[in-house]
Parts: C-alpha cells; structure tokens; sequence
C-alpha cells in the first residue's frame, strides 16, 4: 500500500515535480520513497512506500523488469499474487523478492497488458515500458484504490491524491461545478474532482499513453471470470458457494507481513469478517478493534461483546470523545483532500488503529452493497412508478416546500444520476441554487453534463440499485474517505466484500425472495452463515457506524468553539437554524461547513 506519482514533460524541472508530488503525499507512504527518470522522453515515476508484504528493502519502488526494459510504480494489494507467481514459475520467470509488485512486472512481460485483468485485489498502477515508449495507467475494477490524472497536449500528471497537483501549481484553477456537484451529492461524482482538467481514471479501466505524442486511449479491463466463481442457480448450492467464496475472500486479505486486525463495529458485515478470520488465524493472532463512545445511543459495544464471547485473540476497544473530535479539526480537515459529508468516521477508526500498532485493517465495506442491505432496495417499486409520472410533475414538486418533494426535481436528469440523487441527493436544486446564488436551470444544466459519464442499459429492479450504490454511494464516497482517512494515518483498509471473485459472482445470483425468512436482512449473506452469525447481530436494527456528530457539532456551536458555515448567506442561515432546533441532519450541515472550507472561507470548523 503506498501513493504513486507521476509526469510525462520534457521540461529539465520535471523530477523536481515529481518529488514534490510525492512529499506532499508522504503520510500515505511512511516507510521509504523512491523515484524513476527517463531524460529521453521525459518520463518521471515517484513512489512512497507503506510496507506491508516483504518489509525488506527489496520491497521498494520505483521496481524494474529483470531485463531493465520496464519501470513500476504501484499502489495497492494483489491478493491473488502468490497464484500468479506459480503460474509464472511455471512460464519460465525468476522471482528475487516476496512482493506482488514483482508479480504485476513478469506478468505483463509474459501476458502483456492481458494481464491487468488477471489481478484479484484493489489497485492503482502506472507501468513504463521503455522500448515501445508506452505508459500505462490501470486501476482495479471496483475502484477501492484511487488515480487521478491531468493531460494535456503538453504534459501528464496523475497521483494517488489531488492535494499532488497542487504541489506542480498552487494557483491550479478550480474546477467551477464542484460545489453544485457536492451540494447535490454531499461528495463529488467521478469524474470529477475541485481543480479543473483533473480527472479519477475510471475503476476497472486501463489508459494507454504514447509517451512522445501524450496520445493516449483508455478501455475496460478484460475480466475473465474462472467458472468456479460463478454461483449456482439453485439455492442451497448458492448459498454455499457465498460462504466458500467469502470465505476464501477474507484467507486472501489476511496475507501480511505487517500487524493486521479486523475493525469490529457490532454489526453483520464486520461480526462476520471477524468470526472469518478467527477460524482461518493461527489460535490467538487475531487483533480486533472497536471505538465506543459514551453516549449509549451510539455506542455499538453490547454487540460487540456478543461477537467477541465467539472469539479468541486481542480486542482494543478506544473510545472517542467530542474533545477529541474538537482538537482532531484542523488535522481532519488536512486529511479530507476533496470534499466529503462523510469520512470523519474512518479518520478516527484508522487512528485509533495506527495508536494500537496495526498497519492494516480488514473492514467491512461493501457488503451492503453487494447483498442489499441499504432502504433503497426496498424502493426499487417506488423509483419505477416515479420515472413513469408525466415530465411537467418533477417541475412542479420541485416548487414544493417540503425537501423530498423538492427531490422530485432529480427527475428531470435522465438515467442514474437522476435516479440516485431522488434516493439520496443531498439539498434539491432550487436549495443548490439559492445557497451559491445561480439558477435551478444552471443546477439542472450540471447535473446533466454529468449524467452521460454513469450509463446504464437495463431495467429498474434490485440489480439496478445494487449498480447505483456501488457506482455512487460506495465508489465516490465511501471507499474515497476510507482510502483518505487510513492513508493519512499510514494505514491500509483492506475491503474483503470486494474481492473480485466474489464481486463478480454476486451479481449472478438468483432472486433471495424466497429466501427472505422472517424478514432476514441481506439474505444471501446471513443465510449462508446463519451458524456462525449470532441472531442477536443479524436481527439486530441496522444502524450503521455512526458517531455522535448531531450530539457534538451543537455542543461546539454552543460553546464558541465552531460558527455557523456561509455567513451572511440567506439560504445558509435559514439551513442553521434548522439544525440548531434540531430540524436539519448534521450531514447537511457539515456540507455546508466543508463546502465553505474547500471554497477558503473562514468561521466553520474553528
């Protein structure tokens, strides 16, 4: 797990860049750096380095093909490397190190850029091929690893974090649709992010640049699916491939040669990752971490318990506190990189990780996703019947004084984007417009832009949600501020629900309606480990991992230590007065307040 850089520009002062991209990224990569140059071409590759398989030295990057001819920078995990690496063996190629990253090396001298699609783990790579004067760019299919990129007729950049641009220019200009972007979807849709003509490589998709006339082209991954990895239509057969895939899922992201632990929140995903590993772990290796709090509303620890009576090994509960959330401010908001209503949550949980000495941690993201456990899959009936409503009715709820109503604007943006903001869009149009003082038709003109980036051929069913919580909720929120948080404190998340093999698989399954018994969430999953899952977490009321933040943003407001977001702004104002009396979410107004310390502004968060 480490943060890349990278640039293809003649100028003498690009290495200079180049270093400085990677210092700016150097919490993410503690254990060391490294850096490539190819004067000819102008190549530069920076790397910082989070050493978690083969902690030697000759882990370190920039790595080279044996014959010299190849140059890699690469961030992240391949779970399915010590496979590779036998096949490879088998082909003829010498290894000397134990790391995937040698891996990746021989398998494209051996399979070409074929072999992308043959990596099972979370990834984001740039791969120099001197005698053909190609750079590649890949990144692994579910997108848990980011790459952002800016090219030009001139140059290329691409980083593992936006804050490295900066770092080439820091008056770069902004980018004018984020905060319209951000106030609609409370984090920034791919691919766009705050500065203009910087992008996120799409997940799952592989660019190809010639290095001397920065043409480049960009296609999906070939993804072959072993047939083992597809499931059986009947059900009990399915069930059991879930829990042997799983299975092999989480033996997959316990290989490490750095501490790992398993964050455990109380609920199905994380109870069932630890149970997991406790029977695949060595009697007594497994690290378990929860964070508690002393508002007993929030706090997930009973359930915890009940998880941690079925276990054996070492369990560190930390509990966080509103003082503690009070002097982490400044450092948070030095973390976030792009904005976010969320990712404070994984900013503590990751912390608190690193202060127990853990390098990497098993979390279990993704498994809502994936197995249906979120409302909106119980709504897919009620978003077909509003896509059906005559085109004049959006319009005229979006007059409506009531928010949801008001959501019904969403409507007049066509396909997923329209359809994920009616789910869980953040303020409706005419809000966005009132808070930076344009139009609801400048609002809607954004959206749209947006909208030919997301496509999707198909009907409106389960499937169809399972795509818009990936592509949207999981893909450019939850998995960009795990990825940020735990990065920013050295730490690697991996997401074992992602595994390729059985993300792929999932969605194959059969319908679950006949499955559904006594009302099981995320049937599928708990079926299929209904003997190792308590029924106490399994039944339990899905409350997801939340902290006390209505709780202490009004404290902090109370006391002087926070001022309210946008001030002097009408709409702003009025949004502060809501969540003052206790009638506005405290997502909507962290928005705000992120929003205004993205934009420079000044009294929210201090």
């Amino acid at each position: 797990m480490c943060r890349i850089a990278g640039m293809v520009d003649r100028r003498p002062s690009t290495q200079d860049y180049v270093k400085r991209m990677t210092q700016a990224q150097a919490h993410g990569g503690p254990d060391g750096e490294g850096f490539f140059h190819d004067p000819e071409t102008g190549v530069s590759l920076g790397h910082r380095r989070l050493a978690i398989i083969d902690l030697s030295a000759a882990g370190q990057q920039p790595m080279y093909s044996r014959d010299g001819s190849t140059a890699l920078v690469f961030n992240g995990e391949i779970y399915n490397y010590l496979d590779l690496r036998a096949e490879l063996q088998n082909l003829g190629a010498v290894f000397t190190t134990r790391t995937d990253t040698e891996v990746i090396l021989a398998a494209f001298q051996t399979w070409g850029t074929a072999a992308f699609g043959r990596f099972n783990g979370m990834y984001a790579l740039a791969l120099y091929h001197r005698p053909s004067r190609r750079l590649w760019l890949a990144r692994d299919p579910a997108g848990i690893k980011p790459l952002y990129f800016s090219l030009t007729p001139h140059r290329l950049i691409f980083a593992s974090e936006v804050r490295a641009f900066l770092a080439t220019e820091p008056q770069w200009p902004t980018e004018p649709q984020w905060p319209t972007l951000f106030l609609a979807f409370g984090h920034l849709p791919q691919p766009y992010t705050t500065l203009q003509g910087v992008s996120s490589l799409r997940p799952g998709h592989l660019m190809e640049v010639d290095v001397t006339t920065l043409a480049a082209k960009t296609r999906p991954l070939a993804l072959p699916q072993p047939e083992w990895a597809r499931p059986p239509t009947a059900p009990a057969q399915a069930k059991a491939w879930v829990r042997e895939t799983l299975r092999a899922a989480v033996q997959r992201h316990l290989l490490a040669d750095a501490p790992l632990g398993v964050f455990l929140s109380g609920g199905i995903d994380s109870s069932l990752l630890a149970l997991l590993a406790h029977q695949l772990l060595p009697p007594g290796n497994l690290h378990t971490l929860s964070v508690v709090f002393k508002e007993a509303s929030f706090s997930e620890e009973p359930f915890q318990q009940i998880v941690l009576a079925k276990l054996q090994g070492r369990h560190t509960p930390r509990l966080v506190e509103v003082s503690q959330f009070e002097a982490a401010l400044p450092d948070l908001w030095a973390a976030m990189d792009q904005p976010s209503h969320d990712g404070v949550n994984s900013y503590f949980v990751s912390l608190c990780a690193r202060q127990v000495g853990l390098k990497a941690v098993l979390s279990g993201l993704g498994a809502d996703e994936l197995f249906g456990g979120y409302p909106s899959f119980k709504r897919v009936q009620w978003l077909r019947r509003l896509r059906q409503l005559p085109r004049a009715l959006p319009r005229l709820a979006a007059r409506l004084p009531v928010e949801k109503a008001g959501r019904l604007a969403f409507l007049q943006v066509p396909g997923p984007v329209g359809d994920y903001l009616l789910l869980r869009g953040f303020f409706p149009p005419a809000t966005i417009a009132q808070l930076l003082g344009t139009t609801e038709g400048a609002v809607l003109d954004t959206l749209h832009h947006l909208a030919p980036h997301h496509e999707y051929q198909g009907a409106i069913n389960e499937a169809y949600i399972a795509y818009l919580e990936q592509q949207f909720y999981m893909g450019n929120q939850l998995l960009p501020d795990t990825d940020r948080m735990s990065m920013w404190h050295g730490l690697e998340v991996r997401v074992p629900y992602l595994d390729l093999w059985l993300r792929q698989g999932v969605g194959h399954l059969p319908p679950a309606k006949g499955l559904v018994e006594a009302n099981w969430p995320k049937p599928w999953l708990t079926q299929a480990f209904r003997d190792l899952l308590p029924p106490e977490i399994v039944f339990r009321r899905k409350q997801g991992f939340t902290f006390p933040f209505q709780l202490w943003l009004n404290q902090a407001l109370a006391q002087g230590k926070m001022g309210p977001p946008l001030v002097g702004q009408p709409m702003a104002h009025r949004l502060h007065r809501q969540f003052s009396a206790g009638r506005l979410h405290w997502s909507r107004w962290w928005v705000l307040a992120v929003l205004e310390r993205f934009q420079g502004g000044g009294q929210a968060g201090f």
